[in-house]
């Protein structure tokens, strides 16, 4: 037979380890390079508000002063490519002079918003520049400034004390040097390389998930292997088992039932010699239990096609009770489907394996059948009070000639299995809730 691919545990888990060692790798150079980028944006955005801020600055500066609302309206549809959203001046006590428009909400305080400042709301941005270059005045000192084209008449000396020459300039109202200019704009590259970021790092963390539930679907697909070619394996040696088996037991069942005969009549001869009879009787009890050996041998051998009839489940569990003669066992069958395909006389077979097993593994505890339907199966469960069975045992017990009792042969669960296998079943056995062992059979319709 040709080698077959095994994989220990560590190996599998080694298959699942690798992609995860992968996944988590690329989440860390992602994670550390959206930081990276986050970082250069934030360099990026603060360049991209000093040059706005000085463009617009140079075309306030240029425009006629004072600046009105409508030219600074114009100015901020003039740089709408460049996400410009609201300009105002603001005067030297901090008071804004002249707004392009209403104040957008979110504005934050002026006194907060110090010359040079800048500061990031979301996907806006504010910023407010230095002191415009001087020159003329965005403010004037009088509310009645002279036409166009004529002159300012001097300042009149009436009511107003004489200037000293040795003291400082009276102060005048806020002129271009003393104003700033506030901008809110949406920065338009910034929020490029962001989204760009994002969606980076969402692909990377999706690609890491998609590797690390490759690595579990590749662990579960090789456990799966593993299992069909053990079931594979165990077929082949049931297989190669029933065969030799088949011999044996037809070589031996002539022989045995000449002997089991010869013995029963020396037994009847030896009435009037006790201890005779009695070692007579001992040979005429192996007999019977080497012919029942040679029966289980050639019913593990037994791979022919099943003879299914629709039959009542719960009738045919009762009929497999009736020859054990033993009140301990309990059926409950009101959930039980009313008719079922089944082989009436081999699964009859498994019922009552599993129950003498059932009531062999405790002295004086009650054995529990429930025969249902559920989830479109059959399902008969053989609970027992008994120790259990440890977990590593649990497929253990379904080979041939593995047993836990000092006269067992350890033939009655792999013939079960395999009778409820032939009907495209499982048997399996697992923990009863409070204690004992429980086997349950499932079996699809036919």
């Amino acid at each position: 037979m040709a080698p077959q691919l095994t994989w220990t545990a560590s190996a599998r888990w080694l298959i699942v380890a690798l992609p995860g060692v992968g996944a988590l790798l690329m989440l860390v150079v992602l994670t550390l390079g959206w930081f990276q980028t986050r970082s250069s944006a934030e360099l990026i955005l603060r360049g991209e508000a000093t040059l706005l801020v000085d463009r617009v600055g140079r075309a306030v500066r240029d425009l006629p002063a004072p600046p009105s609302s409508d030219a600074l309206h114009a100015l901020v549809d003039s740089e709408a490519r460049a996400g410009l959203l609201f300009v105002a001046t603001v005067g030297p006590d901090g008071n804004v002079l002249v707004r392009s428009g209403p104040t957008p909400e979110g504005l934050p305080d002026v006194a907060d918003l110090r010359p040079g400042d800048f500061r990031r709301d979301g996907h806006r941005a504010w910023a407010r520049s230095q002191r415009l270059p001087g020159g003329r005045a965005l403010a004037r000192d009088d509310a009645n400034p002279p036409p166009r084209g004529e002159a300012r008449p001097p300042p009149r000396d009436e009511g107003r004390p004489p200037r000293r020459d040795d003291g400082p300039p009276p102060p005048r109202g806020p002129r271009q040097g003393d104003v700033s200019v506030v901008v809110l704009f949406e920065p338009r590259l910034v929020g490029e390389v962001d989204r760009a970021a994002s969606a980076t790092l969402l692909a990377g963390t999706l690609g890491a998930l998609g590797l690390l539930l490759l690595g579990v679907l590749a662990m579960r697909l090789l456990r799966r292997n593993e299992d069909s070619l053990h079931r594979l394996e165990q077929e082949r040696r049931l297989a190669s088992m029933g065969t030799m088996s088949a011999v044996v037991a037809h070589e031996l069942r002539n022989p045995l039932a000449a002997l089991k005969g010869h013995a029963q009549l020396l037994v009847e001869s030896l009435e009037p010699h006790p201890r005779e009879k009695a070692q007579a009787e001992r040979v005429v009890e192996a007999a019977w239990r080497l012919e029942r050996l040679s029966a289980s041998l050639l019913e593990l051998a037994r791979t022919g096609a099943l003879v299914r009839e629709d039959v009542a489940p719960a009738a045919l569990v009762r009929a497999a009770i009736a020859p054990l003669d033993d009140e301990r066992v309990r059926v409950d069958d009101s959930r039980s489907p009313p008719r079922w395909s089944l082989d009436p006389l081999r699964f009859q077979q498994v019922v009552t394996n599993l129950a003498e097993n059932a009531l062999q593994s405790t002295a004086s505890a009650p054995v529990e059948i429930r025969v249902a339907s559920e989830e479109g199966r059959l399902l008969v469960e053989v609970r027992d009070h008994g120790p259990g069975v440890p977990e590593g045992d649990r497929e253990r017990i379904f080979e041939p000639f593995v047993t836990t009792r000092a006269k067992g042969v350890g033939l009655g669960l792999a013939v079960a299995r395999q009778v409820v296998a032939l009907h495209q079943g499982t048997l399996d056995v697992v923990d009863a809730p409070g204690g004992g062992a429980c086997f349950r059979i499932r079996i699809p319709p036919a």
